[in-house]
């Protein structure tokens, strides 16, 4: 359907295990990258690295912060956390959600 998202996840940065994913569309697998860094792999590649990826956190500690994604490939999205002092930092509740055409 044009306009839906083509990926989306809902994972704990804290606890990156493939059994603690809250919720996912199009997700493989992730990988935890090192503290607030987490990799993203789609079960279907994307047309592009040109996609849309927006990132939403929250911690159960209401530290407030910075998400993105610093790169994108067909494959895979990588997602960080910066905590308000601009260190890494895992989120509690971290939501990507990624919008473009599938390969």
């Amino acid at each position: 359907v044009s306009g839906s998202a083509r990926s989306y996840l809902a994972i704990d940065q804290e606890n990156t295990q493939t059994e603690n994913i809250k919720d996912s569309l199009n997700v493989s697998s992730v990988a935890d990258d090192g503290t607030g860094k987490t990799d993203i792999t789609f079960t279907s590649n994307m047309s592009s690295a040109n996609y849309f990826n927006s990132v939403t956190a929250g911690n159960s500690n209401n530290r407030n912060g910075m998400f993105f994604s610093p790169s994108t490939s067909l494959q895979q999205v990588e997602v960080h956390s910066i905590s308000t002092n601009s260190t890494d930092a895992d989120s509690t509740y971290v939501c990507s959600s990624v919008m473009g055409d599938l390969a």
